[in-house]
């Protein structure tokens, strides 16, 4: 049963269906979150962009890893046109070979054609924004060009602009690649360029009259196109002999390894799949030759493609002969847009936007490469692998040639040093505006700042004005928005013109025109809604891409300027009153100008006005579609084909008039198999469609938004449908089913002959059934000015009534304006900021903030300005069009540019901001920047800081949480301050935003350090006592109680807390028992001085500790006697185990001590035996008892043990490690002994041959962390400097308190690299001493901290100082009585106490005493080997507990 219905998607289903990547905002972003691990096995595989390792044999085949194929694809988003390649060696692993695109262009997406040479090796590319599709003449030959490297990423740009239609450029079997430029609207003819894509060579233009389309190379230097119903083949002259005849005009010409051509020919709505051979080819004879019908298939379902030498032939085909020439393959199943791999050996889908449709974007997407999903299927398995690629992951080395300009925008013209920029007057290299422009509301103008809308705003303000209802909602008053206009009605600025046949304007169509004119912005891409910044302005800059001439091509010239302001992009009316130069009219009064700029319901008001009067200049001249109501979006197609290409008048004298061929469908520019816009062929939503505008002309994409409206950006991570679509009734049966709702829809589109016929010189035999191979033609254009200009009626849809769409309104009339974005809320109070702060704003005092909701509430004490660069030859400064404002941060407004490199191209566009305070300081103040909560993304933005002493520089990165005030430190002043910020940055790329906001000077005093009072200094006093803590292992010396049970006799089982067990001979039910008890005996006093040889063990009652030199290891045992189970008797043996190393000496001496503590007589008697054993080059003997290890009855005599080991090693250095066997005999019946030895890793002896300062052998425990000990008494200055940074520093180097240990650096050549680094003698940055700190008779000496000697030196990559004026100064001073350190009053940069290092001016004795003694000393005494770790001890300051009282030094 059938039944009728209006097709109306509910409105998530709308949202899900209809994400568009490549319209969607690329925005300044906040920095998104740190993305989740994927949750499940299954989340992982979705972002695969490999086959897995253990998979690739059976996907790729068992010689995949010797195969030189190449997979390639390509993507498109904001941030430019990407080339993604993967080899099959490397299991297909997917990277972006080049991403393209160009310096000043507010593109939302970058779109392009590419075709890969014969050999594999390069790509040669044609790109552009996506707003070039809007544009005839950009259309026609705008497209950049480039060749790219498959195998290095190298990228050499071309200054040939070429055409964007879907056949450009055109590969064969060989490197030759043809290169086309349409006339389009305004150009007779065709001119053919060859490219050697090896040299990157372009060849001389070959001029021919008439359309040429599908150009690729040939045999000796020829070229094959279509033209007309032929095939033809064009010599290097121009010279055009025919080929072959066809039914319509032949496209996606293919030539194949043999010479051969093939190529698809169009009759209705069949495609058949051609060929001709190569003796046709280089024999031309039309008459004779007849093509080859290899297949056939319905166009929008059959493709052809091609990989080196062989075509495929793609999609859903019928095979029409028994056997394909060897050069052909038909690849059955596959959709007909597939590419295939390098050699053939894989076949890829096109790519789609991995979030599809179900899934809306993530906050920050738009703002970086749009990830991708794709399939490959290798055809030697017949086995499918899908990819996730994210373009941004594995970039190639040579990504930044993608984004440099074209050659044609550095040089102008043929590389002559003529300026690019061509003005009225020369530009100012301050001034942010450019008074030599040519459109009359500038960028970069603070007082000129659109807001951008949210869709729902748009939506509201198109339903209200096709209604005519905006001024019923919207009377600006005079200064809205703070913007110093007049007051005004928007529909009283753009009247709302009445329609010719009645009726109104439709919202649906309006909302398509506003989607793909600016992607319903009002201002640049990088606004989210709510925030305001520069209008968006379509070529503002005037390069002039129209003429096909590559003599002034790229020559920037403002009078040749778009001037497309806004949503609907308005041109006509919007250039400056005297420079109007015949284009667009005569300008509009200023303010009307700027409220259409600035304004998004006065600019689709414009816009509307634009629109409604081209239905009307069709409809009088009877252009009517269909039944002509105005509700209907089909019966709109003759106005949008004027919208966007113009109407020609009738000039009365017989000549062409209409609607012009561009736009007309019949047009062989546009993909012949190509369905409507946004749909598949099922009639479903096809997203990816709008990544490939170039294939449908403007009118059929305005109407494929209608139908399918894209997602877009209401608030930074919030993605809603753009409006409601139109609607179609019908049934819900498929789209091949007439009278479906889906089938009523997929005829929005007109049929691609229904503009053709005999009045505009068009044949439509060569595009219809009836078409035959009897004659040639021209082409469905017959003329070769290719006026074929449409003037007539034309009905599609005979029962329009039924099988239209409908309009759907969302908004009722009483609908107030929706409310504005609050995105991105500025910062609009002093709030972290002192109260004396002296603000230097961003922008000029007074200016008025045009975010709603802030006012300057504090006054601004000093100026903003900017330096602009050039090339020192241009009279203008390009690096203006790198320039953006944005509504947001401190008091609702900063400046962003993007970082670059420090190179010519770098230099070229530098910008640098200046602050400067109205006023001089004499004193220290804090210098502190706002940034803002996005817009800036460096991590690299170096300031600069004019002091009483020279410039300082800070680097800070500017990425962060919200907006905020930033420190770049205290300094000291004696002048007028001054910060400058530049976007020259070490990774600068062209990407990366740099923010310039606000700047505050804090003037105060800084200086942080404690007041001492320090002693003169002794140079006989003595070497202080050394100080040596132990330091404590974990964990006990024997197993663990019961840990080895199950390896003894039944019996132990019984006792759980028993080693081992042994029975009692003769004694039938006893047992004695071997039991650790996991932790010393404590020892009495009289004990522990009777210890004796282990003296060392009686430091501390902890089981295992150790230093330097010594490690003591104590337990203790017990022998128990049970009976029948029961304990009657036990002893209990202290365990004592010292270890002494000797640094000047191989042999590693052992002492054990064993006593009992408690005995019983009752308890057989005991004997214990130590085994010791050492591995890595070391020898050992026996253990050597003094007195023995036995005892019975109440014997409790003390067994002391020996044990040498000697380190055998020849060279270097080596960690020896021991461990042992504990055995006994208990009851007359041994045991198996237990094994023990240190924790992992610990206690590890490294002996060695190379200390410095060592000649001997030697042995440590490495693990110890030795102290040095300064001596205060003798370098009581010193002392104090390493004392105070050791308490002040963020990470307290040295410090044992803290846990920071410094590293020993042993290389003395670092050492000295590292000094000069912190103390220079000499250059810009040379260490000049304090004069204070230089004693009687002595000098002024640079000390440093840490220690140039280790690893934490300033000097010390990866950490290094750029020089030591980065370190914390201080210097000594002698007092009356004694010394004190104080902060360094001369330098320019007051300390933060936040440096890595220090630097001292101190008495020069101190420093050579302080210091040499860790080289003289400490090293050889603890035998110090490189990356050693040390802490320091300062003793005297025990009293300095609190900092902020003064230190009084004790040294007696």
């Amino acid at each position: 049963m059938r039944f009728h219905r209006r097709m109306r998607a509910p409105l998530a289903a709308m949202a899900a269906g209809a994400v568009l990547a490549g319209l969607t905002q690329a925005v300044a972003w906040a920095d998104p979150p740190a993305p989740a691990a994927p949750a499940t096995k299954a989340a992982a595989e979705n972002r695969r962009d490999a086959v897995p390792s253990a998979e690739r044999a059976a996907v790729l085949g068992k010689t995949w890893k010797n195969s030189g194929d190449l997979a390639w694809t390509t993507s498109g988003d904001a941030e430019g046109f990407h080339i993604l390649t993967a080899r099959k060696k490397d299991g297909y692993t997917w990277r972006s070979t080049a991403s393209l695109s160009e310096p000043g262009f507010d593109a939302d997406a970058w779109i392009g054609n590419i075709c890969v040479t014969g050999s594999g090796k390069r790509a040669v590319v044609v790109y552009a924004p996506r707003i070039f599709t809007n544009k005839p003449q950009l259309m026609a030959r705008g497209g950049f060009t480039a060749v790219v490297d498959l195998a290095s990423g190298r990228v050499t740009k071309l200054k040939l602009k070429a055409s964007l239609s879907y056949y450009n450029p055109g590969c064969g079997s060989g490197e030759s690649v043809i290169l086309t430029q349409s006339g389009g609207e305004d150009l007779p003819g065709t001119r053919l360029f060859r490219l050697d894509a090896s040299t990157g060579r372009v060849g001389k233009p070959i001029a021919l009259g008439g359309q040429v389309t599908s150009a690729v190379p040939a045999a000796h230097g020829s070229i094959l196109a279509a033209s007309g119903a032929e095939v033809v083949k064009v010599d290097a002259r121009g010279t055009r002999k025919a080929l072959v005849r066809t039914d319509g005009v032949p496209y996606r010409l293919t030539p194949d390894g043999d010479g051969g051509l093939a190529f698809l020919d169009k009759r209705g709505a069949t495609s058949q799949v051609k060929r001709i051979t190569a003796g046709a080819v280089a024999h031309p004879n039309p008459r004779g030759t007849r093509a080859a019908v290899l297949a056939k298939g319905l166009a929008t379902e059959t493709g052809l493609t091609r990989s080196a030498g062989t075509v495929y032939v793609t999609g859903t085909t019928r095979p029409m002969v028994d056997r394909l020439p060897s050069t052909v393959r038909r690849l059955a199943s596959v959709p007909k847009d597939v590419t295939v791999s390098s050699r053939g050996e894989a076949v890829l889908t096109h790519t789609a936007w991995a979030d599809g449709k179900g899934t809306l974007l993530l906050p920050g997407e738009t703002a970086k490469a749009r990830t991708v999903k794709m399939s490959l299927t290798t055809r030697a398995t017949g086995r499918t692998a899908s990819f996730t690629v994210d373009p941004a992951r594995r970039v190639s080395t040579h990504a930044g040639q993608g984004r440099d300009a074209s050659p044609g925008l550095l040089t102008g013209s043929g590389g002559s040093n003529k300026a690019l920029v061509t003005a009225a007057a020369a530009g100012d290299p301050s001034d942010p505006v450019e008074a030599e422009r040519t459109c009359s509301v500038p960028r970069n103008d603070v007082r000129n700042q659109a807001m951008q809308p949210k869709p729902r705003q748009v939506e509201w303000a198109v339903d209200m004005a096709v209604k005519g209802l905006l001024n019923t909602h919207i009377s600006r008053p005079a200064d809205w928005k703070n913007l110093g206009m007049p007051a005004y009605m928007p529909q009283a600025l753009f009247l709302n013109p009445a329609l010719d046949g009645g009726g109104r304007a439709m919202a649906q169509v309006m909302l398509g025109v506003t989607t793909q004119e600016s992607n319903m912005w009002q201002a640049g891409r990088e606004a989210v809604p709510g925030v305001t910044a520069n209008p968006l302005i379509g070529n503002y800059y005037g390069i002039n891409l129209y003429d096909g001439d590559t003599s002034n091509d790229w020559d920037v010239d403002f009078a040749k300027a778009d001037c497309g302001y806004g949503i609907t992009q308005i041109t006509d009316h919007m250039r400056m009153a005297g420079r109007e130069d015949g284009h667009g009219g005569a300008a509009w009064d200023y303010q009307k100008q700027r409220a259409a700029a600035l304004d998004y319901t006065a600019n689709i008001a414009a816009g509307l006005q634009t629109l409604i009067s081209k239905w009307n200049e069709t409809r009088a001249a009877g252009m009517i579609a269909n039944h002509g109501t105005t509700g209907r979006p089909e019966n709109w197609y003759f106005a949008l084909w004027a919208y966007n290409s113009g109407f020609h008048p009738n000039a009365g004298d017989g000549s062409p008039w209409g609607l012009g061929w561009a736009n007309n469908p019949a047009n062989p520019e546009w993909d012949a198999g190509r369905l409507p816009f946004m749909e598949n062929a099922a009639g479903g939503e096809d997203a990816s469609a709008a990544a490939r505008p170039q294939n449908w002309p403007y009118q059929e994409k305005v109407l494929g938004f209608a139908a399918h409206p894209p997602s877009f950006l209401e608030s930074p991570g919030v993605m809603v449908p753009a409006f409601r679509p139109s609607t179609w009734n019908g049934t819900n049966e498929a789209v091949t089913v007439k009278g479906s709702a889906l089938y009523n829809r997929a005829h929005l589109k007109a049929p691609e002959g229904a503009f053709c016929d005999s009045s505009n010189s068009c044949d439509p035999s060569r595009i219809s059934d009836s078409a035959s191979n009897d004659t040639a033609a021209s082409g469905p254009c017959g003329r070769d000015d290719v006026k074929c200009w449409w003037n007539k009626p034309v009905t599609w849809k005979t029962d329009c009534v039924d099988t239209c769409g409908y309009e759907f309104i969302r908004f009722g009339d009483t609908s107030p304006e929706e409310p504005d974005g609050t995105s991105y809320p500025p910062a609009c109070t002093t709030s972290g900021l002192p109260d004396n702060a002296l603000i230097v704003d961003d922008v000029p005092s007074g200016t008025p903030v045009i975010r709603s909701g802030c006012t300057n509430s504090w006054t601004n004490s000093g100026s903003f300005s900017f330096n602009f660069a050039n090339n020192a030859v241009e009279t203008v400064y390009p690096s203006k069009v790198d320039l953006h404002q944005l509504g947001a941060g401190f008091g609702g407004h900063f400046w962003f540019g993007h970082t670059r490199q420090d190179d010519a191209k770098g230099q070229r566009l530098k910008i640098t901001g200046i602050w400067k305070l109205n006023k001089s300081l004499k004193s220290q103040a804090k210098v502190m920047v706002h940034l803002p909560d996005h817009g800036a993304q460096t991590k690299y933005a170096t300031y600069e800081i004019d002091t009483a002493y020279g410039t300082e520089k800070r680097t800070i990165a500017q990425p962060g949480d919200g907006n905020r005030w930033v420190s770049l430190g205290a300094y000291r002043f004696d002048n007028t301050p001054e910060v400058r910020l530049n976007t020259i940055t070490p990774d600068g790329t062209g990407d990366e935003d740099i923010a310039f906001d606000a700047v505050a000077f804090v003037p105060g005093s800084y200086d942080l350090i404690t007041d001492m009072r320090l002693p003169e200094w002794n140079p006989d006093a003595p070497e202080p006592a050394a100080v040596e803590p132990i330091t404590t292992l974990p964990g006990h010396v024997f197993p663990r109680p019961g840990v080895q049970a199950a390896r003894a006799g039944a019996a132990a089982e019984e006792h759980p807390r028993a080693f081992d067990c042994r029975a009692v001979k003769g004694k039938k039910g006893s047992e004695v028992c071997l039991q650790f008890l996991g932790h010393p005996v404590k020892e009495t006093k009289r004990q522990q001085l009777a210890a004796g040889s282990t003296a060392f063990c009686s430091k501390s009652g902890e089981d295992m500790f150790y230093t330097r030199t010594r490690a003591c290891l104590q337990d203790s045992f017990s022998a128990t006697l049970y009976e029948n189970n029961t304990p009657i008797a036990q002893n209990i043996y202290a365990y004592k185990h010292e270890i002494d190393l000797d640094i000047d000496s191989p042999t590693i001496k052992q002492t054990v001590t064993i006593q009992p503590t408690t005995v019983d007589p009752k308890v057989p008697p005991v004997t214990v035996n130590i085994q010791s054993f050492c591995q890595s080059n070391c020898s050992s003997a026996g253990i050597t008892w003094s007195s023995l290890p036995e005892w019975s009855g109440v014997d409790t005599h003390m067994a002391v043990g020996q044990i040498d080991h000697t380190w055998s090693g020849t060279a270097g250095n080596e960690t020896v490690h021991l461990n042992w066997i504990l055995s006994s005999t208990m009851g007359g019946a041994p045991n198996g002994g237990a094994d023990y030895q240190p924790p992992s890793g610990k206690l590890g002896i490294r002996c060695d041959r190379e200390a410095k300062g060592k000649s001997t052998v030697g042995c440590v425990f490495p693990d110890y962390v030795p102290t040095y000990v300064v001596n205060t008494e003798a370098n009581p200055s010193a002392a104090a400097f390493y004392w105070i940074l050791m308490q002040k520093l963020p990470y307290h180097p040295g410090s044992r308190d803290h846990k920071s240990p410094l590293n020993y650096l042993a290389s003395t050549e670092r050492q000295k690299a590292n000094r000069a680094v912190i103390c220079p003698k000499s250059g810009p940055d040379k260490w000049v001493p304090n004069p204070d700190s230089k004693p009687p008779n002595s000098t002024s000496s640079c000390d440093e901290y840490p220690f140039a000697a280790t690893y934490q030196s300033g000097g010390m990559p990866p950490q290094a100082v750029n020089s030591g004026k980065e370190c914390t100064q201080l210097y000594a001073k002698p007092l009356s009585t004694g010394w004190t350190l104080l902060e360094d009053p001369n330098y320019a940069r007051v300390n933060t106490w936040n440096e890595i290092c220090g630097r001292a001016s101190i008495p020069g004795d101190e420093n050579s005493g302080a210091a040499n003694r860790i080289g003289l000393f400490f090293v050889p005494t603890n035998r110090m080997l490189d990356k050693d770790e040390f802490y320091v001890s300062v003793p005297g300051f025990e009293e300095c507990t609190d900092l902020s009282q003064i230190c009084f030094v004790r040294t007696r």
